[in-house]
This record gives C-alpha cells, sequence and structure tokens, in this order.
C-alpha cells in the first residue's frame, strides 16, 4: 500500500545519525521517499516537517493514521 504522510525531521545528518522522516524510526515502513523537493536546510524548522511517500502495510497505514505525531495525506 503506498501513502502520502507528513513527518518531522530527525537525525543530525552525520554518517552515524543520518537525516530521515520520525515516522520511519517509530513505525517498521517497507520504503519511504521525500517528496517534499527542497533541501532540508531550506524546511521551516518549527513546525518541521516534510512529505514522504511510504510503501506500508494496510494495517500499518492505519496506526500511523492513529498515530497523533502524523498526518497521513492520502493512502491507495
Amino acid at each position: 500500500m503506498k501513502a502520502e504522510i507528513l513527518s518531522p525531521w530527525i537525525g543530525t545528518g552525520s554518517i552515524a545519525d543520518p537525516n530521515r522522516p520520525r515516522v520511519a524510526d517509530d513505525h517498521p515502513l517497507i520504503s519511504w521517499t521525500d517528496t517534499t523537493g527542497q533541501p532540508a536546510q531550506n524546511l521551516t524548522p518549527v513546525p518541521n516537517l516534510f512529505v514522504i511517500e511510504v510503501e506500508a502495510t494496510a494495517a500499518l497505514i492505519t496506526a500511523i493514521e492513529a498515530d497523533p505525531n502524523y498526518e497521513v495525506l492520502w493512502s491507495e
């Protein structure tokens, strides 16, 4: 199943702690792609949200929809 989700960045940008969407740490996604289309340094630090397209199971998308830390924009 695919979906677009709003998620904040986490990570320091180092090799040991790369920048990544927090939702990917909190939920076991199959894959994700940044669809925001701008460099991380251009993202506003507050609310620090960017859009990712994910591939995940239907049950996981449902769990993310119930998680108040994230907003699922669409799923198919």
